[in-house]
C-alpha cells in the first residue's frame, strides 16, 4: 500500500512538473503502470528464457540421465558382460513427442524414431535422418550379430570399463568420447553420496 501511494505521487509529481489535467494524469498513470507492468513481464520472460534450459537439464539429469549413468557404473564395476554407451544428441527431424518445439536437442524417447517406424510419427526424414538412421541400424545389427556394434561404422566403438569411461556420441557424425557429461554426472555423484539413507 505504502509503495503504490508512493508511485502515485511521484505520477502526480511529474504531471504537474509537465502541466497535465486531471484526466490525463489518470491516464498517464494507467500508461506507466501497464508499462511498469510489461517491463516486469520482459524481465520475467528474459529470466525463464535463460533458465527454461537449465531447469529441463536438471529435470533430466534427475529423472534420467542420471539413473541410467548410475546404473551403467554399476554395470562397469560388477558385470562381466561389455557395456557400450552412447549419447543421442542428434537434433534431426524425427520426433516422438508431439508439438512446437522452441529447446534444441532431441528429446527423451526420439531416439527410437531413428529405429522404428513409429505409427503417430509423421515419417519424412531428410538426408542426414537417414544417415542417422543408417548409422543406429546397422550398429545394432552388429551389436546383435557379432557383440562388436561397430563393423560397418568409421568409428571403433570400445566398450566401457572401469578405467575408461568411453561413449559414442551419435550426432551428424560420430564421435568418440571420454567420461560422458563429467562435471554433471560428478555434481548428482556428490548430490547422491551425501544425501543417501
Amino acid at each position: 500500500m505504502h509503495i503504490r501511494r508512493k508511485r502515485n505521487r511521484v505520477y502526480k509529481d511529474w504531471c504537474r512538473e509537465m502541466d497535465i489535467t486531471g484526466l490525463q494524469t489518470y491516464r498517464l498513470s494507467e500508461i506507466m503502470q501497464w508499462r511498469i507492468s510489461c517491463d516486469f513481464v520482459v524481465i520475467l520472460a528474459f529470466l525463464c528464457y535463460n533458465f527454461y534450459r537449465h531447469f529441463l537439464q536438471l529435470l533430466a539429469d534427475n529423472f534420467m540421465i542420471y539413473p541410467v549413468y548410475r546404473s551403467a557404473m554399476l554395470h562397469i564395476n560388477y558385470g562381466s558382460s561389455p557395456l557400450y554407451m552412447y549419447l543421442f544428441t542428434y537434433d534431426g527431424t524425427l520426433r516422438i513427442q508431439l508439438g512446437n518445439y522452441t529447446t534444441k536437442g532431441p528429446a527423451h524417447g526420439d531416439v527410437l524414431a531413428y529405429l522404428f517406424i513409429i505409427s503417430y510419427v509423421p515419417y519424412s526424414p531428410n538426408s542426414d535422418d537417414m544417415d542417422a538412421i543408417r548409422h543406429f541400424t546397422n550398429m545394432w545389427v552388429d551389436l546383435a550379430q557379432s557383440g562388436d556394434p561397430s563393423l560397418q561404422e568409421s568409428v571403433k566403438w570400445t566398450p566401457a570399463t572401469k578405467t575408461n569411461h568411453t561413449y559414442l556420441q551419435i550426432d551428424f557424425n560420430l564421435s568418440i568420447h571420454q567420461d560422458m557429461l563429467k562435471e554433471r554426472m560428478a555434481f548428482w555423484d556428490q548430490v547422491y553420496d551425501t544425501y543417501k539413507k
